[in-house]
């Protein structure tokens, strides 16, 4: 009879089954990042959003016998256009309506991220593609927000108002954010 000795050791196939568990768990964290990093970022683009409806809210009710210059639906766009740029910080006097004008003005920079620039040169601070509108009726003031997501699922708007509707590019990347307040 022959002495056998006994082996120890892996075998081939059980390290291939190894390697492969290991691999497909290294790729379900891999997933699980770039969902998390998606799922941030659309996260951050709606907080902007709530901060920037409550910034212009809360400057309009700061300013309140101007509330209807405030009113107007090309904020964060192209068309967006002001008449002339006032400064109104801490060390210059601004009647109210020159203190509507820099607010809206601002809003507006805000929107598109102007405070925030890349070293190209571009501003990487806003939303993306936002539309600030805001309607007024009798002291009952509506602020909506809208952006674009970078991924498709329904339009923000469909139940919404036509107000609603009708702030920002119609798409299925379109989010919003609506903010409603007295103002008396």
């Amino acid at each position: 009879m022959r002495n056998m000795k006994r082996q120890s050791g892996f075998s081939l196939i059980e390290l291939i089954i190894a390697m492969s568990v290991m691999a497909i768990g290294i790729v379900g964290a891999v997933a699980t990042q770039a969902t998390a990093k998606r799922n941030g970022v659309d996260a951050s683009q709606r907080s902007l959003a709530v901060f920037y409806a409550h910034d212009i809210l809360e400057r309009m009710r700061l300013n309140k016998s101007q509330i209807n210059d405030y009113v107007g639906t090309s904020y964060g766009t192209g068309s967006f256009s002001v008449a002339s740029q006032v400064d109104c910080t801490a060390n210059n006097y601004c009647t109210p309506t020159q203190l509507a004008l820099y607010d809206t003005f601002q809003w507006h920079l805000s929107l598109i991220g102007q405070s925030v620039i890349n070293s190209n040169g571009s501003n990487v601070g806003g939303l993306l593609k936002p539309t600030g509108c805001i309607e007024n009726n009798d002291g009952h003031v509506t602020i909506v927000v809208s952006w674009m997501a970078r991924e498709a699922s329904k339009d923000a708007a469909d139940n919404g108002s036509t107000f609603e509707k009708n702030c920002g590019e119609t798409s299925n990347k379109r989010r919003q954010v609506t903010l409603s307040s007295h103002i008396y």
